[in-house]
C-alpha cells in the first residue's frame, strides 16, 4: 500500500485546523496517511474559503462559483442543511456538480484509489467508467433516503451503484437497504483525554450540534419540569446557540444546565467518560453518529429517540430508544437510568459486549477502506 495515492471527495470537511466539520473524515485520511505514498482532499471552498493543509493532510480547494455566492457548504452545517434553510441555493448544486466532474476529469489519473463521502457527490461520475472503476463510495442513509421513495427510482440508484467497486456504509439499517454495501463502523480513538477542571458530583450529557434534528430544544425542556436528579452538559455549537443561553437564563437553571459551548475533542471525551449517561434526542436520519460509538468506547450508556440507524443491538434496543418527540418517556427513561444502578449496568454490560465483537477503531476501518478499495 506504501506505493498507492488515494483521493477523498467530499463536501463536509475541516475548513481550518480547529474547525470540527468532516472531523470523522479527517481521522479517517490520517490513519490512512500511515500506509499509503499520498492522501489527498477535494473539497468545496466556503466563500472563498478553504486551506490547503489540515494538520498535514492536502487539500484541494473546489472552487464552483463567484466567493460571495458560495454558500452551498458551511462550517459546522453541510449542504443538506444549507439548502433546507434556503431552498434558493437549490441553484448552486449544478454548479457544483459541474465543477466537482471536471475537476476529476483533470486529476482522477494521479490517484489509484477514490473515495466518495455521500452519494451525491459521486453522482457526477455515474457515466465516467474509468472514475468509477477505482472508486468507492461511503454512504450514511441521509444522503440517499430520497432515491428510496420510488421503487423505479430505487432500481436506478441501486443500479448504479453496482458499478463502483463497492459501497461502505456505517449502520446495519443502510445496509438492510442496500443489501451489496459493506458495514465498516467508524473508529474511535479516546486515548488522549485530558482532565479539565469542571467538578461535578453527578451529570448527564448532551453533545452535537445546536439544532431542530438534534433535539436540544427537546432536552431543556424536560429539564424546565425540573424532575431530573442530575445536572445537564451540553457540548456544542449551532444556531440554537442563543436559544440554548438565554433558555437557561430566563427559566433561571445556571445551576443545573452548564453550557459549555464547543469543546475540543480530548476535553469532551472527560465529560462523557465521567457522565451517567448521554442523552441524543436527534430526528436527523443520520448514519450511526460518531458521539455514541465515543460513548460506548468510553463505558457511558447512552438513550436516543428510536430510529432504525440506531439499533445497534439486536437485542435490549428498548433499552437505549425512546419514541422519538416522546418527551414524557424520555424524563421518564433518564430518571430510571440515573436512580437505578442495576439498569445502568445492564446497560454498560451489552455495550461493552458489542464493543468487544464489532472491534471498533479506526486502524479496522481504515484496514477495510483500504480492502475495498484495491481488491
Amino acid at each position: 500500500m506504501k506505493n498507492k495515492k488515494i483521493l477523498f471527495v467530499t463536501s463536509s470537511y475541516p475548513f481550518h485546523n480547529n474547525d470540527t466539520s468532516g472531523i470523522f473524515i479527517y481521522k479517517i485520511s490520517q490513519y490512512i496517511s500511515k500506509q499509503c505514498s499520498e492522501i489527498t482532499i477535494l473539497a468545496p471552498t466556503y466563500k472563498g474559503i478553504r486551506e490547503k493543509d489540515i494538520k498535514g493532510i492536502k487539500v484541494i480547494p473546489l472552487r464552483y462559483f463567484f466567493k460571495k455566492l458560495e454558500l452551498l457548504n458551511p462550517p459546522g452545517g453541510g449542504a443538506a442543511n444549507a439548502v433546507k434553510k434556503n431552498p434558493l441555493l437549490l441553484f448552486l448544486v449544478p454548479l457544483y456538480f459541474l465543477s466537482l466532474m471536471f475537476a476529476l476529469i483533470k486529476i482522477n489519473k494521479h490517484y489509484d484509489g477514490i473515495v466518495f463521502f455521500w452519494f451525491w457527490n459521486a453522482f457526477p461520475v455515474m457515466l465516467l467508467n474509468k472514475i468509477r472503476n477505482k472508486s468507492i463510495i461511503a454512504i450514511y442513509g441521509s444522503d440517499f433516503q430520497f432515491f428510496l421513495k420510488n421503487i423505479f427510482i430505487k432500481k436506478i440508484f441501486i443500479r448504479s451503484l453496482q458499478q463502483f467497486k463497492a459501497i461502505i456504509t456505517d449502520n446495519p439499517y443502510t445496509q438492510s437497504l442496500v443489501p451489496m454495501s459493506k458495514l465498516v463502523y467508524m473508529g474511535v480513538d479516546t486515548n488522549d483525554i485530558k482532565k479539565t477542571a469542571l467538578s461535578l458530583d453527578k451529570y448527564i450529557i448532551f453533545c452535537g450540534n445546536l439544532t431542530d434534528e438534534k433535539g436540544i430544544k427537546d432536552l431543556l425542556q424536560i429539564y424546565k419540569r425540573n424532575n431530573i436528579k442530575a445536572d445537564l452538559l451540553i457540548a456544542g455549537d449551532g444556531p440554537h446557540r442563543n436559544y440554548v443561553e438565554n433558555f437557561i437564563f430566563e427559566t433561571n437553571l445556571q445551576k443545573k444546565i452548564i453550557y459549555l459551548g464547543r469543546v475540543i475533542q480530548n476535553e469532551l471525551f472527560f465529560y462523557i467518560r465521567n457522565a451517567i449517561l448521554l442523552v441524543l434526542p436527534t430526528t436527523h436520519p443520520e448514519g450511526t453518529p460518531n458521539v455514541i460509538l465515543e460513548a460506548i468506547t468510553l463505558g457511558t450508556p447512552f438513550i436516543a429517540y428510536e430510529m432504525p440507524q440506531l439499533k445497534l443491538f439486536k437485542e435490549n434496543s428498548d433499552l437505549f430508544l425512546v419514541e422519538s418527540k416522546n418527551l414524557n418517556q424520555l424524563e421518564k427513561r433518564i430518571s430510571k437510568v440515573i436512580e437505578d444502578k442495576n439498569i445502568k449496568a445492564q446497560m454498560k454490560e451489552i455495550e461493552k459486549k458489542w464493543l468487544h465483537e464489532n472491534k471498533i477503531s479506526w486502524e479496522n476501518t481504515v484496514r477495510k477502506y483500504l480492502e475495498y478499495l484495491f481488491k
